[in-house]
């Protein structure tokens, strides 16, 4: 990581970047290990009692789960050789990288399929939550990127 102006210290923006890299690296390994848990647990579930939701569920999350592996192989190979990539691959990596992750929230539609089964409140509930918290989280991100850019201009930086 570059050195702040000092040359001791990161720059805020530098842990910001490295805070959400952070918090993504970790909902992705949630994501996965919640997917593979459901399919290990449902699919045993599914060979000893079938029904169609549990099957369509457990089709949505499998479908989703390359998605989820081959986010952590870009991001993985990014860290390793980020440096020495010209800005073409960067921006390649990066839209990759984005509709795998964009894939992999696909796996959250099999999760409100299967509590569903349980009960359609249930299910649907989760379903709008799950809506309403990603738009939260977008529109947060989006309102923050626009501050760190304000604030960034406004010290000459950007």
């Amino acid at each position: 990581m570059a050195q702040g102006k000092g040359g001791s210290h990161p720059t805020s923006q530098q842990i910001t970047i490295a805070s959400a890299i952070d918090r993504r690296w970790t909902i992705m390994a949630a994501l996965l290990g919640s997917s593979s848990a459901v399919m290990l647990f449902h699919g045993l579930q599914q060979e000893l009692h079938p029904t169609p939701g549990r099957e369509l569920a457990l089709t949505i999350i499998a479908f989703t789960l390359p998605f989820q592996a081959v986010w952590f192989m870009i991001h993985t190979y990014h860290i390793a050789f980020g440096p020495h990539l010209g800005a073409q691959q960067q921006h390649t990596l990066h839209r990759l990288s984005s509709i795998c992750q964009l894939l992999a929230y696909v796996s959250v539609l099999g999760l409100a399929i299967l509590w569903s089964s349980a009960s359609f409140y249930v299910g649907g509930s989760f379903l709008l939550a799950t809506f309403i918290a990603l738009g939260m989280v977008r529109m947060a991100m989006s309102e923050a990127r626009h501050h760190d850019l304000g604030t960034a201009g406004a010290r000459g930086e950007g």
